[in-house]
């Protein structure tokens, strides 16, 4: 099969996703999703200088209450000065806090958007191939129908994390002009342990269904349908509450509880549950490239 010629493969699908850039639209988009929601908590808890600068002018009125603190050697500082102390109090205590319920509100957005939209974007890419006359380039290739399948997903996998890696500078750059602090700690964590997965099993989902596709716009409105059955079938089967008003998987419900979002008597989630669901998640991903080699082998000798 040889690794360099998976590499080969990922790299020129990589180069082809600039004239098909939808894995890399639909994983900015999703990352855009939890910006904008990030953002809406954000602002909403913005301490209003305006406002406290009118209630501490309201406060420091009497003058005798401020020459009884002089005389008792306490400093008189600006409405102003104290006001601002009020808002470095805030960026120190709460705007982490913030950040962090501000992704976590919009977590579900994520998942909605990569499970979907993310799977629906792949599913086209043999179709593709067949499209632009690169399948019976890569037919005529000494390689195999493995090497094809895993490079394509890893370019395609690739392409889709560009996608983020531009969106997500944007989203740290605003809240640190905004806040002066970013929860790097919990973002990592996330999409380590949630995020980079599921973007990851989209990709191969998508891929991996293609090859039954030989045209793009038959592929492209069948991926639609597959990217919500992928969706529904994740937040049923990887709902650590069972469906009882909860809008996260398995992974993100564990990294919430861990920060405090989520209480953890309702369903304490563990290291295991998460092992557990990725290995079930890994079951399926070896079932699904074999039948997708199998495919295609078939499809080689007829």
């Amino acid at each position: 099969m040889g690794f360099r010629k998976i590499l080969a493969i990922a790299h020129i699908e990589f180069l082809f996703g600039y004239r098909r850039p939808g894995p890399a639209m639909m994983a900015a988009v999703a990352v855009l999703t939890v910006t904008m929601g990030a953002m809406l908590t954000i602002t909403s808890f913005l301490p209003k200088k305006s406002e406290c600068l009118e209630t501490i002018n309201n406060i420091l009125v009497d003058p005798e209450a401020v020459k009884a603190m002089e005389l008792a050697g306490n400093k008189i500082i600006s409405a102003g000065d104290f006001c601002s102390g009020l808002v470095a109090d805030f960026f120190h205590n709460e705007a982490n806090t913030t950040t962090v319920r501000g992704i976590h509100d919009s977590w579900f957005a994520f998942l909605f958007f990569s499970l979907i939209f993310m799977t629906a974007a792949c599913v086209p890419a043999f179709a593709a191939d067949r499209q632009y006359g690169a399948s019976e380039w890569l037919d005529s290739l000494p390689i195999t129908g493995w090497t094809i399948l895993l490079g394509k997903i890893l370019g395609l996998g690739t392409s889709a994390l560009a996608g983020c890696l531009a969106v997500l500078p944007i989203f740290i750059l605003i809240t640190l002009i905004l806040l002066h602090t970013f929860p790097f700690g919990f973002a990592a964590s996330l999409a380590l342990l949630d995020g980079l997965p599921v973007i990851l099993w989209s990709v191969s989902l998508g891929t991996a269904v293609g090859v039954l596709f030989r045209k793009r716009i038959s592929a492209a409105f069948a991926g639609v349908g597959i990217g919500f059955f992928n969706f529904l079938a994740w937040m049923r089967l990887f709902n650590p509450l069972y469906g009882k008003g909860n809008s996260y998987d398995t992974p993100a419900y564990s990294v919430f509880q861990f920060y405090g979002l989520e209480s953890p008597f309702s369903n304490k989630i563990t290291t295991w549950h998460v092992a557990a669901m990725y290995s079930a998640v890994l079951l399926v991903f070896l079932f699904l490239m074999a039948a997708s080699r199998a495919w295609l082998s078939w499809k080689e000798n007829t």
